[in-house]
């Protein structure tokens, strides 16, 4: 899977392997954390990275019940630039709330340790810049009591995600790209034809001194926000899948990158190999009313691979720029007729027979709730069916 979705370890403070989870953590990031170093030239930079995949064959990371490994993973060139970057997710939060960026081992067993008790943001960018550990912290005087009015983040879940140090940037700044998906009763699976791109309104940087600067390495429009740049190089730090291919057109024009052919296309196929690998656990037992609609969040390196870093359950449909003015209202109006629509139709058709009057009011609604899409004839449903 790890062709697909970066390097990924799922921890559970609470169970019984979270100490075994850790040690294979920490074999991949000391392995890794050999090799820091930053500015090396491409030959080098291959080079030792072909050296870590040969080591990284020997690690207890993936060991089946035979004691084999079961997987022969393969780092890729761009998540890995001498930096050991790494994402700390907690479970069961949107927003961009509960995600850290870490670099040093001391950083991931505090953060665990209090996010597991209930932490502030405060005392987490703490944790991450002065690289202190939980005695150490506890024993500082007033820990814990400056910030404790405020909301904290608790969880004892958590996902480590290896951070791909080398993205595709637009001008300097990071992005990633957000399509919707829904499932069915029937479990039928349906990709949004469009989709926006979310991106930072500060410089790329992988530096210690912008490693808890959430504007820099998180492109959630509740995070950016709050950055004095929010809105200055694009309206609500958003952009279509349209703007995205002039972008390429006027920088990478040699390469021939189609946004619909090659980025779009590969986002299905991620898509339907998550549901694949993961339909057998939705059950349809009881569930002829419901439906559910995804977010799932993808980056591009600097290869122009497309990589799956994450699938919202709760995904956000704020209209926080002119964009998703215009595609969340069509993207719930064309899944409604999917789904609830599918439900009341023979009822609505019989009272149109009925009645007239009826009738009338259904044409009205009809034109009323037309949600216009530049490229897309009205009546089309944008919905398109992949599995």
């Amino acid at each position: 899977m790890f062709n697909y979705i970066p390097l990924t370890i799922l921890v559970e403070s609470n169970s019984e392997s979270y100490k075994k989870e850790i040690e294979k953590f920490r074999s991949v990031f000391n392995l890794f954390e050999n090799y820091d170093q930053k500015g090396l030239s491409n030959d080098k930079a291959e080079e030792s990275n072909l050296e870590i995949n040969e080591k990284l064959q020997n690690l207890p990371l993936f060991i089946n019940k035979s004691g084999k490994s079961s997987i022969k993973l393969q780092l890729p060139t761009s998540h890995f630039d001498g930096y050991n970057m790494w994402f700390l997710k907690c479970t069961q939060f949107n927003r961009g709330k509960g995600i850290y960026v870490f670099n040093r081992l001391e950083q991931l067993v505090s953060l665990l340790t209090e996010i597991n008790k209930g932490i502030v943001l405060s005392e987490a960018n703490e944790i991450i810049n002065q690289n202190v550990d939980t005695t150490k912290r506890q024993a500082m005087q007033g820990f814990n009591s400056a910030d404790a009015s405020q909301p904290k983040i608790q969880s004892s879940t958590f996902v480590i995600q290896k951070y791909i140090e080398k993205p595709l940037l637009i001008n300097h700044r990071k992005f990633d790209i957000r399509v919707w998906v829904l499932i069915t009763n029937s479990l039928k699976v349906y990709f949004f034809k469009e989709g926006y791109l979310r991106t930072s309104c500060e410089v790329f940087s992988l530096s210690q001194e912008d490693i808890t600067n959430e504007s820099v390495h998180l492109t959630n429009n509740a995070i950016q926000i709050n950055s004095e740049n929010y809105g200055k190089f694009e309206d609500g730090n958003q952009i279509s899948f349209a703007q995205l291919q002039e972008y390429f057109d006027a920088n990478y024009s040699h390469m021939k990158i189609s946004v619909r052919n090659d980025i779009v296309e590969e986002m299905k196929k991620l898509v339907t190999l998550t549901f694949l690998s993961s339909r057998d656990h939705f059950s349809t037992q009881n569930k002829s009313s419901s439906f559910e609609i995804f977010g799932f969040d993808f980056i591009i390196d600097e290869s122009f691979k497309t990589w799956l870093i994450e699938v919202n359950t709760n995904p956000c449909l704020e209209e926080s720029s002119p964009l998703l003015k215009s595609l969340l209202p069509r993207m719930l109006d064309d899944a409604f007729k999917l789904t609830i629509d599918q439900m009341f139709r023979k009822k609505r058709k019989n009272l149109a027979q009925d009645d007239p009057d009826t009738l009338d009011l259904t044409k009205k609604s009809s034109k009323y709730q037309d949600f216009p899409v530049e490229g897309y004839a009205n009546d089309e449903n944008l919905w398109e069916i992949i599995l």
